[in-house]
């Protein structure tokens, strides 16, 4: 692969965000580090990693609730069935097959277009949609954690930055656990 897994994952986030946008469905937000959500209610989620080996290959996996989403008594959070955000729409519902095939597409677009030209188009594209799902901007857990406010850069080699009072709050990728919207 050409490159690294949370290039790849943010991709797929992405790529399946655009595909959600066009159908209808949207407008779909990211919320970290991997969950694709329509209107603060998770719709699927992604994982990329990395497996061992020569030559090296990168797994993505993707899940979605295309017909159906798990019941709110087994999930801590909210979900939503594709199917259902679609039919409320008056849109049709595609089948798995159209729905894998139209995110594969925009996937190698995405990866195609940050071998070409560099991550900083689907940094932007992801700082989107993180605002989407977080439009007041995040907090993070914890009681030494800052009062958090507006998202401002998402980047690879710089992680995620958010304004919180006067000061700019810069957290590495690899921190940035148990991140919230700001009610």
């Amino acid at each position: 692969p050409p490159h690294p897994a949370p290039v790849l994952a943010v991709a797929g986030a992405v790529a399946l965000a655009e595909v959600l946008d066009a159908w209808g469905a949207g407008p779909a937000g990211v919320k970290w580090p991997n969950d694709v959500l329509l209107d603060g209610a998770k719709v699927a989620g992604l994982l990329g990693e990395w497996l061992a080996g020569a030559p090296p290959v990168a797994l993505l996996g993707l899940g979605v609730n295309v017909h159906a989403a798990p019941p709110a008594a087994l999930c801590p959070y909210p979900t939503v069935a594709l199917a259902e955000r679609l039919r409320a729409r008056g849109r049709p519902v595609p089948d798995r097959t159209r729905l894998l095939a139209a995110w594969l597409i925009r996937l190698e677009r995405e990866l195609d277009r940050s071998a070409r030209a560099g991550v900083r188009a689907l940094e932007d594209a992801f700082l989107a949609r993180l605002r989407i799902w977080a439009p007041r901007g995040v907090r993070e857990h914890g009681p030494d954690a800052p009062p958090g406010g507006p998202l401002l850069e998402f980047g690879f080699e710089t992680g995620l930055a958010y304004a919180s009072g006067d000061a700019t709050i810069r957290r590495p990728l690899h921190a940035l656990t148990g991140l919230e919207p700001k009610p």
